[in-house]
């Protein structure tokens, strides 16, 4: 009989721990900026992703996109996004003035997405940040660059494993830690993101 209730007891602390496992894998995680678009003239552009099984509401979260130049502290422009980003979907979001090869890839266009590589770009849901680029407080003369990756005249695309963004916009922002470069006007893979789910 002991061994029988240790046997219970060990099978109900297994249960447990899988549906404690469950229940984290079920949280949601937040979107994150995928790609990043710093071209010539107005080819300017980010790529939104959606890591989750489940569709986001857009407007209904309050997501929007802020815009700090040239090391400010306050947000130059603020672009609130609407719709729905369906699972593991992207959105686009362009300067309408782009070339049409960028427009094409879009699903939305704002005249107020201008940045340079300079330029700290922040992804917020109401007035939690999910994720950022660059350092908001900072100007790092033309931008920020580090191991072969830089913010300016280049597309930065996200790597794959990296579920989750840079929820402090100002702390120290090395780009080549999460993020790969492609030259300027690199717009073939704009709208699809390739990630590693768990």
């Amino acid at each position: 009989m002991p061994a029988r209730r240790c046997i219970r007891h060990l099978c109900g602390g297994l249960l447990l721990a899988a549906a404690a496992l469950s229940a984290h894998a079920a949280q949601a995680l937040p979107l994150l900026i995928s790609e990043y678009v710093e071209g010539s003239g107005n080819n300017k552009a980010l790529e939104l992703y959606n890591p989750n099984a489940t569709a986001v509401d857009l407007a209904a979260g309050g997501y929007r996109v802020q815009i700090y130049y040239n090391g400010r502290t306050i947000p130059g422009a603020t672009i609130v996004l609407s719709g729905v980003l369906a699972p593991g979907q992207t959105l686009v979001l362009a300067n309408p003035r782009a070339d049409t090869a960028l427009l094409s890839k879009a699903d939305v266009t704002s005249g107020n997405l201008r940045f340079n590589g300079d330029d700290a770009v922040v992804l917020l849901q109401g007035g939690t940040v999910l994720d950022s680029l660059g350092r908001i407080g900072e100007d790092p003369g033309t931008a920020w660059s580090s191991g072969g990756v830089s913010t300016r005249d280049a597309t930065l695309r996200r790597k794959s494993g990296i579920l989750a963004g840079d929820t402090d916009p100002a702390d120290l922002f090395d780009p080549s830690t999460q993020w790969l470069a492609f030259s300027k006007d690199s717009f073939q893979d704009l709208g699809v993101h390739a990630a590693s789910l768990p």
